[in-house]
C-alpha cells in the first residue's frame, strides 16, 4: 500500500497534524563542545563481590540466553557535565543551564569474545515508570542481540530510579548524581523533603533533564576506540531505543538532540532509533511545560534517521501520536501496529528484578496477580521487535526498506473494530489472531499494573471444534500463517518453529 493510501486510514486530526510543514526543532550547535559530543569518564567494570552486585533482572531465559552465548553482563559508571535545557520563545530548544555534574550507571551486555562482536550496539535509557530501572527493550529482542552479536548497553536516566538504586545499595552506588543546578529557590515546581506534597519525580534535589546530554555522551563513548570504552571495541553502529516512558524520552532525543548529537568526525552518534509503546515526547527538563498536540513538537518530526516504532493494541494512550509512514529523505519513519498484545505481557514480569530486590530498593513490587484474570495475557510480541530490529539495520545499513503494515481499524469512538471472535481488525497479525482459540482483552480499571496487563478467554469447545476438526487442521494453518509472516518480514525465519511447535503442543480441538 502507498503512503497516500495508508494516510487515508488515520484519524483526520492527525492527517491535518501531518500536513503541517514540519522543521527540525534542533538546539544550536553552540552548545556543542567543537569536534563533536563531549566524552564522558567511564569507569569499571565495578566489581562484583560477596556483598555487591548490580540492580538488574532476575536469573530468567533472558539471562541465561545471554550467558549460553557467551556474554559478559558488566556495570560501569559514567561521570560528566550535561546541560538543562528549554525552549525559546520561537519552540527551539537552548541550553537554560549549562555544565552541570553528573554520574550514572550504565549495564554493558556484550560478546565475551570479541572476535564475534558484529560492531552494532543498542542503547536503551532503562525505564523508570515503576521507580526502578527496567531494561523493558532487552527484554523484547535479546533473542535478536543475541544471533546477531550486537551489543546492548542501558543507562539510568532518571533520578527516581536513581534514589532505588542507592536505597538497594547505599554504598555501592553512592557515587550516583543527577543533582539540579539550580537553587531551590530559582526552580518553578516542585518540592523539598519534608515539604507537604513532595514527590520525587519533580523533587527540587534533581533534574531529569539531565538526560539528553548523558544519552549523547555514552553513545558517544561507544563510538570511539581506546580503554575509556566499556565494550573493548568501538562501536561501527550505535541504535537508541525505549519502551513507553523511556519511548516518549526517545522521541523527544531524536527530534530535538539527535540532529546535533555528532561524533568528532561530524556523523550522527546514533543511526536509527526502535521504539515501543511510546506516547509524544517526554518534557525538556523537569519544570518545563511539555508541548502536546497539535505543536509538531508532541510528534515524531523528520529528524534525519531511521525509526520503526511498533504499538501494540493496548496502547490506547498513544493513539493521537499515529503518523503516516514515510521513506522520504530525512523522514524515514514506519509504525507497526500489533494487534492483539496489551502494553506489558505476564512474561515481562516474571523477568522483572526480584521481587527481595525491589524492595530493597524501597519499592513495592507489582503483582500481575491482583487483576485476578484468569488467564493473563501472554501472546508474545517479541517475534515482532527481533524483526523490527533486523529491518532498522537493514534500512540503516543497506537502504532496504522495511514493510509496511496495515494499520488497526478503529470505529468513530476511536475503539478497536473486533472480529467475530473478539480480537481486533487489521494491523500486524499473527497466527494468536488468525487462528484463533483465544480472545484477546485489553486491561482496565484505576490499578497501574491492570490497566497495562491485559487478560484472555478461549474459544468455546464447539467453537474450535467447528474451526479445527481435527488437530492437523489446526497445525496446517498455523504453520501457513506463520509463513505468510516471515515472508512479509514480520517475525525471523527463526521464530517460526516457536510459533509452530507450541501450536503442535497445544490440546486442539
Amino acid at each position: 500500500m502507498h503512503l497516500s493510501q495508508r494516510s487515508r486510514s488515520l484519524p483526520v486530526a492527525v492527517v491535518l497534524l501531518l500536513a503541517v510543514v514540519f522543521t527540525t526543532v534542533a538546539i544550536p550547535q553552540s552548545a556543542y563542545a567543537a569536534g563533536g559530543v563531549p566524552l564522558p569518564t567511564v569507569t569499571g567494570p565495578i566489581p562484583v563481590t560477596a556483598t555487591s552486585r548490580p540492580f538488574e533482572d532476575r536469573l530468567g531465559p533472558p539471562l541465561i540466553a545471554a550467558q549460553k552465548a557467551g556474554y559478559v553482563d558488566q556495570e560501569f559508571f559514567v561521570s560528566g557535565a550535561a546541560n538543562v535545557y528549554d525552549w525559546d520563545a520561537s519552540g527551539n530548544a537552548v541550553v537554560r543551564t549549562p555544565n552541570a555534574p553528573y554520574e550514572t550507571r550504565m549495564i554493558v551486555r556484550r560478546p565475551g569474545n570479541l572476535h564475534k562482536f558484529s560492531g552494532t550496539v543498542w542503547v536503551e535509557p532503562l525505564n523508570p515508570s515503576l521507580a526502578i530501572d527496567l531494561d523493558r527493550m532487552w527484554q523484547l529482542h535479546y533473542e535478536q542481540i543475541l544471533r546477531d552479536g550486537d551489543a546492548y548497553v542501558a543507562i539510568t536516566v532518571k533520578p527516581i530510579a536513581m534514589v532505588a538504586l542507592q536505597t538497594f545499595d547505599p554504598v555501592r552506588y553512592a557515587p550516583l548524581k543527577m543533582s539540579n543546578p539550580l537553587p531551590p529557590a530559582q526552580q518553578t515546581c516542585g518540592k523539598l523533603p519534608g515539604e507537604p506534597g513532595y514527590n520525587l519525580n519533580t523533587s527540587k534535589l534533581y533534574e531529569n533533564g539531565l538526560a539528553w546530554d548523558i544519552i549523547s555522551q555514552v553513545g558517544a563513548a561507544l563510538k570511539t576506540p581506546g580503554p575509556q570504552n566499556p565494550l573493548g571495541a568501538a562501536a561501527t553502529r550505535v541504535y537508541g531505543e525505549g519502551w513507553s516512558q523511556t519511548g516518549g524520552y526517545a522521541v523527544r532525543y531524536f527530534n530535538t538532540f539527535g540532529p546535533m548529537a555528532l561524533t568528532a568526525d561530524g556523523s550522527r552518534v546514533y543511526d536509527g532509533w526502535l521504539i515501543g509503546g511510546a506516547t509524544g515526547g517526554t518534557a525538556i527538563n523537569q519544570c518545563a511545560t511539555n508541548p502536546g498536540l497539535p505543536d509538531p513538537r508532541a510528534q515524531v518530526l523528520p529528524h534525519g534517521v531511521p525509526v520503526i516504532w511498533l504499538r501494540t493494541q493496548g496502547d490506547f494512550f498513544s493513539f493521537a501520536y499515529r503518523r503516516a509512514d514515510s521513506d522520504a529523505p530525512g523522514d524515514q519513519f514506519r509504525l507497526w501496529e500489533l494487534a492483539g498484545p496489551t502494553h506489558d505481557s505476564i512474561t515481562i514480569f516474571e523477568n522483572f528484578p526480584p521481587d527481595a530486590d525491589i524492595v530493597k530498593a524501597g519499592v513495592t513490587p507489582p503483582n500481575p496477580y491482583v487483576c485476578n484474570y484468569q488467564y493473563i495475557t501472554d501472546l508474545p510480541y517479541e517475534y515482532n521487535f527481533n524483526a523490527a530490529a533486523q529491518a532498522l539495520k537493514a534500512w540503516v545499513v543497506n537502504g532496504i526498506k522495511p514493510p509496511y503494515a496495515d494499520r488497526m481499524v478503529y470505529d468513530a469512538s476511536n475503539n478497536n473494530v473486533l472480529d467475530q471472535y473478539g480480537n481486533a481488525l487489521g494491523g500486524v497479525r499473527t497466527p494468536y489472531l488468525d487462528v484463533p482459540i483465544w480472545t484477546y482483552h485489553m486491561g482496565g480499571g484505576s490499578v497501574f499494573t491492570c490497566l497495562v496487563l491485559g487478560y484472555k478467554t478461549p474459544l468455546s469447545p464447539d467453537v474450535v471444534q467447528q474451526l479445527y476438526p481435527q488437530h492437523g487442521t489446526y497445525v496446517s494453518q498455523v504453520a501457513q500463517d506463520t509463513q505468510r509472516l516471515v515472508k512479509e518480514g514480520f517475525i525471523p525465519s527463526y521464530d517460526a518453529s516457536n510459533i509452530t511447535t507450541q501450536a503442535a503442543q497445544a490440546t486442539v480441538p
